[in-house]
């Protein structure tokens, strides 16, 4: 407050929240008296304040301070409690594409799209035929088939996709004696025969199964019986 005395001094009362007297300045001014708060004074435009304590003027500091202190706290909670609720939201489940089976089994692995193994094999009078059990993109069929029927196919793919196939040896051809009733071969011979059939088949299929423009690229099984009569069910 600024007041005037009866004796004409100018006065300044700095008071509290609750009117609690924290300073009083005194000056000698005569006309138009402007008072500017400083640092550690204060001064009137035409004379002079008594030198004062700036303890009004630290403590208007402290205020400002704690005002902007508890500002920005506020604004941390706001931004923390953002922060959280972001975290509680369920994440979204990745979804991957849909693959058809006839469309993208090129790129998936060998394992996912293929199942190939020869299993057993039978006498059929004059010779022996071979089980082969054919799994693709989750349909499975078996199929029975001579030696010759295998070595048919291979030769025909080779012609084909030599450069794809050259690292890949077809089991060697042995002429079986044979009586009226059954081959004179011994089981070690026809399972390893079973072995080496099963492993050159799925050589073969791994090879070519991902390069475009043979029998096995993008293709299922009704497909590939239509256009390859080795893979029909049954036998030949």
């Amino acid at each position: 407050k600024i007041m005037e005395t009866e004796k004409g001094d100018v006065v300044v009362v700095v008071e509290g929240e609750e009117g609690e007297k924290k300073s009083e300045y005194t000056a000698i001014a005569s006309t138009e008296t402007s008072f500017f708060s400083g640092e550690d004074q204060v001064i009137a435009k035409d004379g002079e304040l008594q030198r004062a304590n700036k303890h009004c003027s630290e403590e208007q500091q402290v205020t400002k301070v704690s005002s902007q202190k508890q500002k920005e706290q506020e604004e941390d909670i706001v931004l923390a409690d953002t922060t959280q609720e972001k975290e509680d939201q369920p994440k979204k489940k990745e979804v991957p594409m849909p693959i058809t089976p006839k469309q993208g089994s090129s790129v998936r692995s060998f394992e996912e799209v293929w199942r190939i193994s020869v299993e057993d094999y039978s006498w059929e009078g004059s010779y022996y035929v071979y089980k082969l059990n054919l799994s693709l993109l989750g349909e499975s069929w078996t199929i029975w088939r001579r030696f010759s029927q295998f070595l048919k196919l291979f030769n025909h793919l080779r012609k084909i996709h030599r450069t794809a196939l050259r690292n890949i040896l077809f089991p060697k051809k042995f002429i079986l004696k044979t009586t009226f009733f059954k081959s004179k071969v011994d089981e070690e011979f026809l399972n390893q025969r079973k072995e080496d059939l099963e492993g050159c088949f799925r050589a073969i299929v791994r090879q070519l199964f991902s390069k475009k423009g043979s029998m096995f690229f993008e293709v299922n099984r009704s497909d590939l019986q239509k256009s390859t009569p080795f893979f029909k069910r049954g036998s030949m």
